[in-house]
């Protein structure tokens, strides 16, 4: 139905959560997207431009105005998504014009009108107006039997959602990182580690980064004696990559500076790629 967007609570798990503002773009993304399933076209300062179901135009000031967000934050939070594959390019207006974008897996989002119109028009339900109490006695074996099956659709959904968001490699390299970093700092505290989880996802999935070289390099940049002050996150150590790379193979590869003990232990712990998981 057009008039409300059911929100899952595996949502809080989610990076986009973790900033206000991310979230509020997202939630602006889903709501603007193309409901119904029949196209439409409109006309854009000149231009004629079509919009299927779950595709939205978007013009990065126009919602850095409306949402109070930099355009550098936007254009930021965008690219991420489009990372995630929580998006993607449909096609653009021209040069300096509005581009389409698609939500990915719209329907997960949002289900067909076909699949709601039992519950609004075949019920003998109206938008406009509430249930009568005779109403509700009629509708609601068959509300029930809807119900049921929203749920078992929407637990799918979210067992294949979990599957898809980080594996247990990522989730030991997140770990791996706060160990160490709580070993430097005992007052640090702990962060969303499914969160960082799924950044060393993206790290081996879109980076194409080598999970035992990336188990190395924190090992290495958590033992030396500039980087340790410095990587302090999992987004922070994805950023400063190929400097740390560089910098661990000029200093001897698996060279640790501040313990040497500390690092081979928990190397025979983490190495992965013995343990068959890489």
């Amino acid at each position: 139905m057009e008039n409300f967007l059911p929100l899952r609570r595996e949502l809080k798990e989610h990076w986009v959560y973790s900033d206000s503002q991310y979230l509020h773009l997202w939630l602006e993304i889903l709501f603007n997207a193309r409901y119904s399933t029949e196209s439409k076209t409109e006309v854009h300062k000149g231009v004629m431009y079509t919009l299927n179901r779950g595709e939205f135009l978007f013009s990065r000031p126009s919602y850095a105005k409306r949402l109070g967000m930099t355009d550098n934050r936007v254009r930021k939070c965008i690219d991420l998504m489009l990372k995630d594959n929580m998006i993607v390019k449909v096609g653009s207006l021209g040069r300096n014009k509005p581009t389409i974008y698609k939500v990915t897996n719209y329907d997960e989002y949002n289900s067909s009108p076909t699949e709601t119109v039992g519950v609004e028009e075949t019920e003998g339900f109206s938008t406009n107006s509430k249930p009568t109490e005779n109403q509700l006695k009629t509708n609601s074996p068959p509300l029930k039997k809807i119900e049921k099956k929203e749920k078992i659709e929407k637990k799918d959904i979210n067992n294949k959602r979990s599957k898809l968001k980080f594996e247990t490699i990522h989730l030991k390299l997140a770990e791996l990182l706060f160990k160490k970093i709580k070993e430097n700092n005992p007052n640090a505290k702990k962060p969303n580690l499914e969160s960082w989880a799924n950044t060393f996802r993206l790290m081996i999935e879109s980076d194409k980064r080598d999970g035992k070289e990336i188990q190395d390099i924190i090992l290495w940049c958590q033992s030396h004696h500039f980087w340790y002050q410095n990587i302090l996150s999992a987004d922070k150590l994805r950023k400063q990559y190929d400097r740390l790379k560089l910098q661990m193979l000029d200093d001897g590869g698996q060279k640790n500076e501040r313990n040497q003990s500390s690092y081979e232990q928990d190397y025979s712990k983490y190495d992965f790629y013995k343990s068959g998981e890489l």
